[in-house]
């Protein structure tokens, strides 16, 4: 009987340093498997994060270009207006002007 209670199991003297190797070998091995498995994880968060990030830029400089567009385009119509009726056109800005002059002097006296 030279068996000795190790870790909850018999195990003979000499055998007990080759197990305890094989446990820790198993365990670093463990580790090792995991750490590549969390870099791959990162690896496909950073991708997309950075495709997430590309498609966003995308979008703003679609908004950007829309709104310009849109903008260009308001000028062109008003100056078209503006040269098929003049009169009619400084009639309006003479009564938009009229009108806010009058709203901004009533709230400028209370």
């Amino acid at each position: 009987m030279n068996e000795k209670r190790i870790n909850g199991r018999y195990e003979e003297p000499g055998k007990v340093g080759l197990l305890m190797t094989e446990g820790l070998v198993e365990k670093v091995l463990k580790a090792g498997a995991q750490v590549t498995q969390l870099g791959h994880q990162a690896a496909r968060i950073r991708t997309a994060a950075s495709d997430a990030i590309e498609d966003a830029k995308m979008e703003a400089r679609r908004a950007a270009k829309r709104g310009y567009n849109l903008a260009e385009d308001l000028v062109e119509d008003t100056a078209h207006r503006i040269k098929r009726a003049p009169l009619k056109s400084v009639a309006v800005g003479f009564g938009a002007g009229l009108l806010a002059g009058a709203i901004f002097a009533r709230l400028w006296r209370r």
